[in-house]
């Protein structure tokens, strides 16, 4: 959580856009290309970046959507592993990627 910019000493919690979310899904039903998947998390990225919410956040919440996603939850626990540390390793890569 961060506090609001406002300075009222609410707090606001940060969130990934649904629609990648629903896209990300998209991808892993048709088991997408790599590429499609990478692309994706850029779009997660840029939007935690404009919400100044911190690589740890990002992985946190990205991580909680990757457990609610079905096709997630019924991997078996080695393939679940090995997924989510090939995301992880994306979304750190792409999270700290300078574009001009």
């Amino acid at each position: 959580m961060r506090s609001d910019p406002t300075g009222s000493g609410t707090m606001t919690s940060p969130e990934l856009p649904d629609s990648a979310i629903q896209e990300i899904r998209a991808v892993m039903r048709r088991n997408g290309a790599p590429d499609e998947v990478r692309h994706l998390i850029r779009v997660l990225c840029e939007a935690a970046r404009s919400q100044q919410m911190s690589p740890e956040q990002l992985l946190v919440l990205f991580k909680t959507e990757l457990a609610r996603i079905p096709e997630v939850q019924g991997a078996s626990d080695a393939a679940m592993t090995k997924f989510v540390a090939g995301i992880v390793t994306i979304c750190i890569a792409e999270y700290y990627e300078t574009r001009t």
